[in-house]
């Protein structure tokens, strides 16, 4: 929840003036801004009756003059030190999280909750999981065993050998799991998770999930878990993967603050028409609300 507050109170601080102007957040001309140098705050992980304390390390891209961020990130790593965060995010990290959003017109959800124009529903999310996460309880067993079906303790083989940037490749070595979630509508997503057993492999599965509202806390329902074994689709899984986790440092610019807007490779990182077209192929529902509007 106080993830999602964040992106609110951050998308609110730059857009004060939409009511303004007639732009949805993605006019020709748009002039964005940049959270150019990371945003690192003091954060807290509520797990039940368990607190951890983290560092959450942020990037955004934010629209001028709309409530739209099209791009966010976020580090989460364990926080140990009270002031000096640098030795604490040397460490590995407990989770990262890219999203590619879209800006739609705020329902009539939205408008309760004091927000009116443009809101932001995330289209596409990475999410990976570190070994770091398991370190010192975190979360507590009894809800691994409940949620992380995905995790097999010792069984669960460490770290990936992916072709990816420096400030990536320091880290995939810790990989737990990967996640891509596909927005269906704004209350029903496609989640695909991504994990490597000693015993079976390389492991893929999807599940389809419904929530009682736009903020997805509560799920509703959801459909069983389903394992990928097409090899095309495998394929196309990781190299969505991969182009997640590099669009981060691709999209921050070669030389530092000076040409920070680098929108061809931020472009780049949103799936095509062919991408999309073939992720339908194998999960239908996408067909109907990813569509590709930018040339």
């Amino acid at each position: 929840m106080k993830f999602l507050l964040f992106i609110f109170f951050f998308l609110i601080y730059f857009s004060n003036s939409y009511s303004k102007t007639n732009c949805t957040g993605f006019c020709k001309g748009e002039k964005y801004i940049l959270n150019a140098l990371p945003d690192i705050e003091k954060d807290v992980e509520n797990i039940g009756n368990t607190k951890y304390k983290t560092w959450t390390y942020n990037r955004g891209l934010a629209v001028e003059n709309s409530n739209c961020m099209p791009f966010f990130t976020s580090l989460v790593f364990e926080r140990n030190n009270k002031k000096n965060f640098a030795k604490d995010i040397a460490q590995v990290p407990w989770k990262f999280r890219n999203d590619i959003n879209i800006c739609l017109p705020c329902t009539d959800f939205w408008a309760k909750n004091g927000f009116e124009g443009f809101c932001l529903l995330t289209y596409y999310r990475l999410d990976v999981i570190y070994k770091g996460a398991v370190k010192n309880n975190f979360p507590p067993k009894d809800y691994r065993d409940q949620m992380w079906w995905w995790y097999r303790g010792n069984n669960t083989i460490i770290g990936r050998d992916y072709d990816l940037p420096a400030d990536f490749s320091n880290h995939q070595k810790d990989i737990l799991a990967e996640f891509i979630t596909f927005t269906i509508d704004p209350k029903n997503e496609l989640r695909i998770t991504k994990f490597i057993d000693k015993e079976f492999g390389e492991l893929y599965a999807y599940q389809y999930a419904s929530f009682k509202t736009p903020l997805k806390q509560q799920v509703s329902s959801a459909s069983d878990l389903e394992m990928i074994e097409d090899e095309e689709a495998i394929e196309l899984i990781n190299t969505f993967i991969k182009k997640l986790m590099t669009s981060t440092s691709e999209f921050y610019a070669e030389d530092g603050i000076r040409k920070i807007l680098n929108f061809g490779k931020f472009y780049g990182t949103i799936p095509t028409d062919d991408e999309i077209k073939r992720f339908s192929e194998y999960f239908p529902e996408l067909s109907k609300f990813h569509i590709q509007r930018r040339e």
